[in-house]
């Protein structure tokens, strides 16, 4: 009996030669099937060593990041990862990485695998459009069913053998293996899942192109099927896998992260290390091809691809502003800013500011931002306007003189003490050109409550994902900014707000 190796286990060939010229034909044949069995075990209990037995082309040894995200989806599956935040094991994950580096194979390949351990999973798989999605359920069903040909080449077969498709009723997006109801269901957002759940649940890479990645109404979309759909249809306790590339702080990533940050893993995969100047693999991408695909990309699109940072994120015009924690409690003055909604979409947005005597720097007091109508705003703003103390409020005057004409008669019936002074004004300087002008000093002038984000979420969203190539669906809050930007310059040029 020749001793048990795999001949995997050797590391380089020259040994593996040395080794098999020294055994006879018998030999060499009683180690071929002992290392078959050896790889067939390692499959059996192993997600890495299962996918690099049944794809040898692709899953190789160097490509250790395909080796870490097996190991993470086998841990996440095995309840292994725990969450130092809920002290519970992780049952969430996204895994984002660059297009064309194996992530829609790799969670394909798991899938099979997962029913290899337990035949009575449900697993409902989500992809961009109905075609995907049946050719993803074809993959697996064909992974499952594949017939052994090659004796040389391991098929699922080989590790499961137990497993059969129940052929009887196994279409593309829907079938089962025998003896059970229901294995395997895909689907798109704009697909039915009607009548069945699962225990674990994939979405994968729901965003096509950068045009939809900028386009709220996609991003919408997906997250109403999320919400509205998808979520009804987990078990209790189900595992989550979100395999994409990061286009869009608004895509289900990241409004997943926003409302449960701590209970998503989440793994990053960037096709370059630019602290250490290496490639994630050079055989799936060199360092000649990742520049090449620099110079001919435009910035937003490749560190979305490449580096998975949100197309908003990296086109942005906003840095992050400046939070205060306690208030100022003497002012140089309080006055406030108004862009009132001129179309239906449009948001009401006005903020409340504080101008500090000791330093240059403009308080966030209070900020309404609403597509709300003037029954709601008029009655709101001047509750504002008389709360904060406010000795002046600039209004906009574009198409909206029966607005402010009501809002000062509100104040006259409602809040006679009032002495703020309410100004309105034709703006017919061009928005998009005074938002780019002013965002910097926005940055350094005006300062939020630290909890801004939570208080104004969408003002927080439409001017943290504000784009300088001026593809914006909303741009009333960086308008009501830089008008702050502005009447604050034009304070400090004329000496104070009597000569304003």
């Amino acid at each position: 009996m020749i001793q048990s190796y795999k001949i995997a286990d050797f590391d380089n060939k020259d040994n593996l030669n040395k080794y098999l010229d020294n055994l006879t034909d018998k030999q060499l044949q009683e180690l071929f099937f002992l290392n078959q069995q050896l790889i067939k075990k390692d499959g059996q209990k192993d997600l890495w060593q299962f996918q690099k037995a049944r794809v040898n082309t692709w899953y190789k040894n160097d490509r250790l990041y395909l080796k870490k995200m097996c190991q993470i989806i086998q841990a996440v599956y095995e309840k292994k990862i725990i969450n130092i935040k809920t002290g519970k094991p992780f049952r969430k994950v996204m895994l984002n990485a660059p297009p064309q580096f194996g992530k829609s194979l790799t969670m394909q390949g798991a899938i099979s695998w997962f029913l290899g351990q337990d035949q009575r999973n449900r697993i409902i798989s989500i992809s961009y459009n109905e075609k995907l999605s049946s050719r993803v359920g074809k993959n697996i069903r064909d992974t499952i069913d594949e017939n052994k040909i090659n004796p040389e080449k391991f098929v699922f077969n080989d590790f499961f053998p137990q497993l059969e498709i129940n052929h009887t009723d196994a279409s593309r997006t829907f079938w089962a293996l025998k003896e059970q109801f229901f294995n395997f269901l895909g689907s798109s957002p704009t697909g039915t899942i009607t009548g069945i759940g699962a225990n674990i649940m994939m979405i994968d890479d729901l965003v096509k192109n950068s045009i939809e990645a900028n386009n709220s109404r996609i991003l919408d979309e997906h997250w109403d099927f999320y919400t509205d759909t998808l979520l009804s249809r987990a078990h209790e306790g189900a595992l989550w896998f979100i395999i994409m590339t990061r286009w869009n702080s608004r895509d289900i990533c990241g409004r997943l992260l926003e409302i449960e940050p701590d209970e998503w893993l989440v793994i990053n995969f960037e096709a370059y290390d630019e602290k250490t100047g290496k490639m994630l693999c050079d055989s799936v991408m060199s360092l000649e091809t990742y520049l090449e695909k620099k110079r001919k990309t435009s910035p937003e699109i490749f560190m979305a691809n490449y580096h998975q940072i949100p197309i908003d994120k990296e086109g942005a015009l906003y840095e992050p502003f400046r939070t205060y924690f306690d208030r100022d409690t003497r002012y140089k003055d309080i006055w406030g800013y108004c862009d009132p909604a001129d179309k239906g979409k449009d948001f009401l947005s006005a903020g409340f500011v504080g101008e500090r005597k000791d330093i240059e720097e403009l308080q966030v007091l209070n900020w309404i931002h609403t597509q709300k109508g003037m029954e709601y705003t008029k009655p709101l703003l001047a509750e504002n306007i008389v709360k904060y103390g406010l000795t002046k409020f600039y209004i906009e005057d574009n198409n909206n003189s029966y607005f402010i004409t009501s809002l000062k008669e509100y104040l006259r019936i409602n809040y006679p003490e009032c002495r703020c002074k309410i100004i309105d004004f034709t703006q017919s300087n061009n928005k998009e050109a005074r938002i780019l002008s002013t965002a910097f000093d926005a940055n350094n002038l005006i300062v939020f409550p630290d909890d801004w984000d939570r208080k104004y979420p969408e003002l927080n969203k439409h001017l943290m994902a504000y784009q300088r190539n001026g593809k914006n669906e909303f741009d009333d809050g960086p308008d009501v900014a830089a008008g702050i930007v502005e009447k604050h310059k034009s304070h400090k040029k004329s000496g104070g707000f009597a000569n304003w």
